[in-house]
């Protein structure tokens, strides 16, 4: 429950939990932001938010006693185990909810009161939301993604462990703005680089593919394969690969063709410690979804020779 929109449940859509901002990049600070707005305009009225949860969850629990009892009437035995599973995946879905908003809450309790009762309220909801998730994943048919719950419990066990620390880590993430400042600079850094070292720079993708919100593309030889971190999954249109990407030190550049705001950019470098795989997030900011098409280069120099590191990959 919660006032001034009119769609009380902001923090869910079909399928999933999405998880906004930057996920690796702000260290769930917008996600977080997101989460305590939901808690301030609860918080006047916790115990009613809980009794409609709950009330969600005991009708969810009534409709599956329903069903046993009607269960030896349906002929179709196939209809008949579809339908229960399907109640158990709603009883599960809304008592993953529940756990998420219960920890939610903790989190932000404790962070206003820094007390052991606090902390411990917060450890307690934290190890329910992961039974609970356990749970929920064994029921058969489970597709749900956990974006934005699997970024609270990182926050959350952050928390528990050192809330110092862990304030202290929020307070120094960058803002969206400070990282779409920071991309700006980064863009038109690749565009210098690329100029200055055409010679030596090799073209190795032309990638072509429809994003409705944020993707990472994970790149190693010559394969790839889509990390889906928000909103609808993206649809690749186009993967032609001219060269594989070396198992060694180089320097991943793209070369955006098509795109709307946020043009794609590289999220982590080919190494060693990475099994020499290019990271390239991939973001198409809210509005629909629209196609991005871009091509990627590498020149065989490690990146801090070019002064190409990545900025927030020195972050705490």
């Amino acid at each position: 429950m919660s006032y001034g929109k009119f769609n009380s449940f902001v923090h869910m859509r079909v399928g999933q939990f999405p998880a906004m901002g930057y996920s690796g990049l702000d260290h769930g600070r917008e996600h977080m932001d997101f989460l305590h707005e939901i808690y301030l305009r609860c918080k006047p009225w916790q115990n009613e938010t809980f009794l409609y949860l709950h009330h969600g969850l005991n009708t969810a629990v009534r409709m599956q006693k329903l069903f046993e009892d009607a269960r030896p009437l349906i002929a179709d035995q196939t209809l008949a185990a579809k339908t229960e599973n399907a109640l158990e995946m709603t009883r599960q879905l809304i008592a993953t909810n529940i756990s998420y908003v219960e920890t939610a809450f903790a989190y932000f309790a404790y962070r206003e009161k820094g007390t052991p009762a606090q902390r411990d309220s917060l450890a307690n909801a934290l190890s329910r939301l992961v039974r609970t998730i356990e749970q929920f994943k064994a029921v058969p048919g489970y597709q749900y993604e956990l974006f934005g719950i699997d970024q609270l419990i990182s926050n959350a066990e952050e928390m528990v462990r050192d809330r110092a620390a862990a304030e202290e880590r929020l307070a120094q993430a960058p803002t969206n703005k400070e990282i779409e400042q920071t991309l700006a600079r980064q863009q038109q850094r690749y565009a210098q680089v690329l100029q200055e070292h055409q010679d030596r720079a090799v073209k190795f993708l032309h990638f072509e593919v429809e994003i409705d919100g944020r993707d990472i593309l994970h790149i190693q030889g010559d394969r790839y394969w889509i990390e889906h971190l928000q909103w609808d999954g993206p649809q690749v249109k186009e993967a032609n690969f001219f060269a594989p990407l070396p198992k060694q030190q180089v320097t991943v550049i793209p070369v955006d063709l098509y795109s709307r705001p946020i043009h794609p950019f590289i999220f982590e470098q080919p190494s060693a410690e990475n099994d020499f795989t290019a990271r390239v997030y991939l973001y198409d900011a809210p509005g629909g979804k629209d196609w991005m098409k871009f091509d990627l280069y590498y020149i065989p120099t490690a990146p801090h020779e070019l002064e190409m590191e990545i900025p927030w990959s020195t972050r705490p």
